[in-house]
């Protein structure tokens, strides 16, 4: 009969003094075989649940490895974001130092003044009448350089005399004269003079720049221009009687002055355009055979006119800059149609009409969220106005004072029809509209 040691558990004969597996003396085992057998059991059991176990152990290592399954495989996902993230890290941190070395080389960067002074002249070999010379084209385009025309106050036989002022730090390498930082042209033929300063790229910056271009003109030869600057300001002034072809003039962040003298004439068209820089323009009995037309982004423009004749018509967009449009006994020997777009900015047009207008004039005026601020002032039996006005959620506000009646979304003086005068159409969507009207 086989029964089971009461020691390791191992199967032996009844008959046997010891087990030969352990050595353990067996007396009595018959009796003790049930409990003998039980405890061999257990023992055996034991064993097999821990090899089971182990190789229940073994595959989910290897499932995990291979990522057969999504239950064993979160911890793998979560080290392919933390990877990532380490990444964009170390970027940022890259990023950081190379922007504090960078301050670092430009506070340690050398320096060098710039002080020079380059003057050409378009001049013909022999004296010559002033309409043998005429329509001459002068373009100019600079870069953040301050550029002032002026017409000279005394005879010259140039035509243009050009002097051009470079005073300034330039802080970075590679720089030792003014013309490592600038290419600087100069051409010109018999009709037409180009002046261009173009900055070359360069490590480095430039600082306290009070650099300037000065431009006299000789005063009897008709002038076309054509000027650009980019940061730095442009100051145009005419003399007077000054006659001028055509004048485009444009800035993106600087500024722009125009100071027309009286008997300026302009026999073609007139246009300033501005990114952020601010435009003023101002005429005294100014003559403009062509149109006006401005481009305004976010800079404003102020426009004043006195006496002034305007042939053509005028034409304007603008964005959320504010424009004003200031005129004084203006004449308009032809009929016309201004037209005058704005979005955000305000419209600030004020009439005063003293004098016979010659023409009748519409004005169609759209803004969107800007608002409209007119004002008319007129001589009775002289100046004549009608307006209406249209708004969607925006309000309507006219004034009549003397000489002026208001039906609904119309306003107008009591003599419009009989004589030359202005007829406005005004639109705004959100913006509001106030229009006032007197006659004195």
């Amino acid at each position: 009969m086989m029964v089971y040691c009461p020691t390791c558990g191992s199967k032996i004969d009844d008959e046997m003094e010891f087990c030969p597996n352990c050595g353990e003396p067996l007396k009595n085992i018959s009796g003790q075989q049930d409990e003998s057998a039980a405890r061999g059991q257990k023992i055996a059991y034991k064993a097999k649940e821990k090899k089971k176990e182990q190789g229940l152990h073994n595959i989910s290592s290897q499932k995990n490895e291979q990522g057969y399954t999504q239950k064993n495989f979160p911890g793998k996902r979560k080290n392919k974001h933390t990877s990532i993230k380490k990444i964009l890290k170390g970027i940022v941190l890259l990023l950081l130092i190379g922007g504090l070395i960078s301050s670092g080389l430009f506070f340690f960067a050398p320096s060098i003044d710039i002080d020079e002074d380059l003057s050409y002249q378009h001049t013909f070999s022999n004296e010559a009448n002033a309409s043998e010379i005429s329509g001459q084209e002068f373009n100019i385009e600079v870069s953040s350089t301050n550029v002032y025309y002026q017409y000279n106050s005394s005879p010259m036989q140039s035509i243009i005399e050009l002097n051009a002022q470079f005073d300034f730090i330039f802080q970075g390498w590679g720089v030792e004269s003014l013309s490592d930082v600038y290419k600087i042209t100069w051409e010109n033929s018999q009709n037409i003079t180009e002046f261009k300063i173009e900055w070359k790229p360069k490590f480095g910056s430039i600082l306290k720049d009070q650099s300037r271009v000065n431009i006299i003109l000789r005063s009897d030869v008709k002038f076309s221009f054509k000027g650009s600057s980019s940061t730095g300001k442009i100051y145009f002034e005419s003399g007077k009687n000054t006659l001028i072809e055509q004048l485009n003039l444009k800035v993106s962040t600087g500024s722009l002055n125009i100071n027309l003298k009286q008997g300026t004439s302009i026999k073609k068209d007139f246009s300033v355009d501005s990114s952020t820089g601010n435009v003023q323009i101002y005429g005294d009995k100014v003559s403009i055979g062509g149109d006006l037309r401005f481009d305004m982004s976010t800079g404003s423009l102020d426009i004043e006119f006195l006496n002034c004749q305007l042939n053509g018509t005028i034409e304007g967009e603008f964005s959320t800059g504010e424009t004003s449009l200031k005129l004084v006994n203006c004449t308009y020997p032809n009929e016309e149609t201004w037209k005058i777009d704005g979005s955000t900015g305000n419209l600030r047009l004020n009439i005063i009409q003293k004098v016979n207008q010659i023409s009748n004039i519409q004005m169609d005026i759209e803004l969107s969220t800007g608002n409209i601020y007119l004002n008319f002032t007129g001589e009775a039996g002289i100046g004549a106005a009608k307006f209406e006005g249209d708004v969607s959620t925006g309000d309507l506000n006219f004034h009549p004072n003397s000489g002026f009646t208001q039906t609904n979304n119309l306003m107008e003086s009591l003599n419009f029809g009989e004589i030359p005068g202005y007829y406005g159409i005004l639109e705004a969507s959100t913006g509001n509209i106030n229009v006032y009207g007197q006659m004195v």
